[in-house]
This record gives C-alpha cells, structure tokens and sequence, in this order.
C-alpha cells in the first residue's frame, strides 16, 4: 500500500515526498501514521530551498534602517529549516547515527545480516546542506 501525499501539499512538496517515500528509499512501505510528519518534512524542505534563493539574491547580511548590519532574516529560516529537517530525519532513520541505531536494533532483535546493511546503506532523506556563504552590501 503505498500513502498518498496529503492534498495540501504543493507540487515542489509532493516532488520531495515521492523522492523520500518510495519504497526504494525505505526499504518498506511507510505506514499511515507517518504521513504527517513527512509532509512537514516536505513543507520544510521546499521552505529552505526558497529561503536560501531569498538570501542568495538579498546578501545574507542586511542593513538595518538605522544603518547596522544585521544576519538576514533568510538565513535564519533556511537555518531553523535545516534544523527542524535534521530532527526529522533522525527520527525516521535517515542520518548515519540513526541508521546505526537500526542496525543494532535489528542485531538485536535477530534480524538477519542483509537486513542490518540495507538499513545502514539506505538514505531515506537528503541531509540539508549548509549552503555557501553569500555577502552583499
């Protein structure tokens, strides 16, 4: 049974969730109760790549009415993104730590070998990447 992307999602989202929940990607079928918390995953992940566009074409420093500078408030979304994307990732199994504690669950469950290496080879997300520092005045 394959879940269907929640309606609400836009067309770059539903791009990002049949990347992350192919069967491919998992190893398995994701289950009905993980629907929410990967469409959020969705949500955060087009918010970064538009966050960064943003502070690519504004500098990721700004200047402030009164003449300072300041960080642009787009790096701190596409920050707070990436952040909030990691924690995702971790607890569905898709960072090295995290596949390494499916592993040893496995091994001690008695999963068979192929099984333990599937979970560790397997990426079920893209990590975000910071992007390249970017400065205009």
């Amino acid at each position: 049974m394959t879940i269907k992307p929640p309606k609400d999602l836009g067309a770059d989202e539903r791009k990002k969730w049949r990347e992350i929940t192919s069967p491919e990607v998992w190893g398995k079928e994701i289950k009905p109760q993980d629907a929410d918390m990967l469409a959020e995953y969705c949500r955060l992940h087009v918010r970064k790549l538009h966050a960064e566009k943003m502070a690519q074409e504004t500098g990721e420093v700004v200047e402030l009415p009164n003449g300072t500078l300041a960080h642009s408030p787009w790096v701190r979304i596409a920050d707070k993104c990436r952040s909030d994307m990691l924690t995702i990732a971790r607890d569905f199994g898709g960072t090295p730590a995290a596949r390494m504690r499916i592993q040893k669950n496995l091994a001690s469950a008695g999963g068979k070998k192929a099984a333990q290496k599937k979970a560790v080879e397997q990426s079920r997300f893209t990590v975000p990447e910071a992007p390249a520092a970017v400065v205009r005045h």
